[in-house]
């Protein structure tokens, strides 16, 4: 029996990795996808690229998000871009036809 394609949406949210995994059918999340999580690489990247995310917010003495440093997102743009450009071409170079990639965040920092 062949696999269902899955979807792969990079975007950042609080307390949650970049990558993003659905079902590209019913669009429900689902589980990961062994080829990406077991590459070091995408790993690396991944976490560098929400560390930075996670730098531009601004959050409260309880821990609660409550805003973004848009000023600091700016400043750091081009490093940005450059992070996502390399885990979109690993994501390209290791993919066996098992998922699609959708980019809500070279989207989002493009227009800073």
């Amino acid at each position: 029996m062949k696999k269902r394609k899955k979807l792969v949406r990079l975007m950042f949210d609080y307390y949650h990795e970049i990558t993003w995994f659905y079902d590209l059918k019913t669009g429900d999340i689902t589980d990961s996808i062994d080829i990406i999580d077991d590459d070091g690489e995408i790993k690396r990247l991944n976490d560098e690229i929400y560390d930075l995310c996670d730098s531009f917010i601004i959050w409260d003495e309880d821990g609660i998000p409550q805003d973004f440093d848009s000023n600091k997102a700016r400043a750091n743009k081009t490093k940005m871009l450059d992070l996502l450009k390399k885990l979109n071409d690993r994501l390209d170079e290791i993919n066996d036809g098992s998922y699609v990639v959708e980019d809500y965040l070279t989207e989002n920092y493009s227009k800073l």
